[in-house]
């Protein structure tokens, strides 16, 4: 674990990749949408166990967009999960 005696927190990282075709980019052209043919998003996430039964999750993103017009996004996110 990343962090030492907390055995049973998680992390991960992640990466996920999509392919918009030329067929989809030349009809959305028509719309005036200018699409890059690839979109690719980052995101990295520590879940801690606070609780046998609840968890917190911190997680961040790095969304490069398929849209021309769009910066890329970096988000910050938080999840609190509750088993009952």
């Amino acid at each position: 674990m990343l962090i030492p005696g907390r055995d049973n927190d998680q992390w991960g990282l992640g990466w996920a990749g999509t392919h918009i075709s030329s067929d989809l980019r030349d009809d959305v052209g028509l719309l005036s949408i200018d699409l890059n043919s690839f979109e690719h998003a980052v995101e990295a996430y520590y879940n801690f166990q606070l609780t046998p039964a609840t968890h917190l999750t911190v997680d961040a993103q790095l969304i490069d967009s398929t849209a021309k017009s769009v910066d890329t996004a970096f988000t910050l996110g938080m999840r609190l999960q509750v088993d009952f």
